[in-house]
């Protein structure tokens, strides 16, 4: 083979051997979906692919764990509106006990019915998510709520340590079991551990008995009120993120996105040139045989 066919040989190798490797990168960009499959493929829009699908995940992992608070809410909102019911209840016992007669037998079922509301709402502020108690404040590994038959005793402490954020911060509310318990004026248990014992006694003071639990209704219904404005802003705040994701995966698709359409066309055609390429390979090498055995 003379020196300009070897040259020219050589020169339809390279060839042969870049459209193998454009075959081969047009392939995992059409499999992946992205033009810059690696930093060799483009520095600039590798970087770029980078940088937005970081931010994506970091968007979905946030709203995951607004999610999760979120929950987190509901939880404290079932159960102080477990509360709420359970204040409701004794109204209606107290109203009943102080019009009935003065029978023993009654007032003793009376005091039963205490007694369950008491138990109850216990076992509502006792309550678990993902094996942590709720209600403890930061004593989050014991019941925060102990009950004896003298009474029921907080078993907690009044520092909440709120709802945690994405980016660190925290919603301070108080929704510990002390701060929801205690109203200004009156407290849940032993408000309702007094009336229990007077139906014991053979008797009901109605009319402080009644301002007690209508206080501690509005204290219920505030704490309601403060869960349910932190829910809304959680709700509002992965509303924000989801919008912000379907921006950027939009913004990953449109700026590092392989179109399949284009990627199929560049694909066939690069490999149309490819056995192009292939063929004239096939025959210079056939001609050197010739050549040689001449």
């Amino acid at each position: 083979m003379r020196l300009d066919d070897t040259s020219r040989y050589q020169g339809h190798l390279n060839s042969l051997a870049q459209h193998t490797q454009k075959s081969y990168q047009l392939q995992q960009q059409i499999a992946s979906g992205n033009r810059a499959v690696r930093p060799s493929d483009d520095p600039a829009l590798f970087q770029v692919h980078e940088q937005l699908s970081l931010r994506s995940q970091k968007l979905q992992t946030d709203q995951q764990f607004v999610g999760a608070q979120r929950n987190r809410l509901d939880n404290y909102d079932s159960s102080v509106g477990n509360l709420v019911d359970q204040i409701r209840q004794a109204r209606t016992l107290v109203q009943q006990a102080s019009n009935a007669p003065a029978d023993p037998t009654q007032l003793s079922a009376f005091r039963d019915q205490m007694n369950n509301i008491i138990n109850a709402s216990a076992a509502a502020l006792n309550s678990e998510v993902a094996g942590k108690f709720q209600f403890g404040g930061t004593k989050v590994d014991t019941p925060p709520f102990s009950v004896s038959a003298t009474g029921v005793t907080y078993q907690g402490d009044g520092h909440f340590p709120g709802i945690p954020l994405p980016d660190g911060q925290t919603l301070k509310i108080g929704l510990d079991g002390q701060s929801i318990t205690q109203s200004p004026n009156a407290d849940y248990f032993g408000t309702l551990t007094s009336i229990r014992d007077q139906l014991s006694n053979g008797s009901i003071n109605s009319g402080p008995a009644l301002d007690q639990l209508n206080e501690l209704e509005t204290h219920l219904l505030q704490k309601r009120a403060e869960a349910g404005a932190a829910s809304r802003y959680l709700d509002g705040l992965q509303s924000t993120m989801a919008s912000e994701q379907t921006l950027t995966d939009t913004q990953l698709t449109e700026q590092t996105g392989m179109d399949l359409a284009t990627g199929i066309t560049q694909l066939l055609q690069n490999e149309t040139e490819q056995q192009a390429t292939m063929s004239v390979v096939s025959r210079q090498a056939k001609l050197s045989l010739v050549d040689y055995l001449r």
